[in-house]
């Protein structure tokens, strides 16, 4: 899980047999720590070996790279980690290529993503166990999660319509 995402293998996989391989507690600490070691690296590699290829490649794309500021470094990152789409090592790519301070970096990205593995951790457990106990349970949990999420973009988003 430390080295595998860095190449492009998904991510999830990893948190699905960590969920399957140990108890709920051991497998997120581990996922977290490989996480960690993982977003490191990543943040590193792009910082050194692969900052100028995929630079130039961008350029030639007219693609810029935008600058961050204080003010946009937490959104942007945090918006990258959460938002469903770019696969794991394009999410390390693009955020080690933002310019974002290293510690801003890890510790949004540890906690959006160290919250995504609990999760999967957490279905892949308990729904192998038993699907209508802990499993269901810990789906319609994060479901409700969501649910209220979009219902308080939605309602936000329609007061400012109104306010407009």
């Amino acid at each position: 899980m430390a080295t595998l995402p860095v190449f492009g293998f998904p991510i999830s996989a990893c948190y699905i047999y960590a969920g399957l391989a140990f108890p709920p507690l051991q497998a997120s600490g581990v996922c977290i720590a490989a996480l960690a070691v993982n977003m490191s690296v990543s943040y590193a590699l792009t910082h050194s070996v692969l900052k100028a290829p995929i630079v130039r490649i961008l350029e030639r794309m007219n693609w810029p790279i935008p600058a961050m500021n204080d003010y946009n470094q937490f959104r942007f990152t945090f918006l990258v980690r959460t938002v469903p789409g770019p696969p794991f090592f394009v999410q390390n790519l693009v955020l080690g290529l933002a310019g974002i301070p290293f510690g801003t970096y890890i510790w949004i990205s540890l906690l959006a993503q160290g919250g995504i593995a609990i999760g999967v951790i957490l279905c892949s457990r308990y729904l192998s166990e038993d699907p209508w106990s802990k499993g269901g349970l810990t789906v319609i949990a994060i479901l409700a999660a969501l649910l209220i999420a979009k219902s308080i973009r939605f309602v936000r988003a329609r007061n400012k319509r109104r306010k407009d």
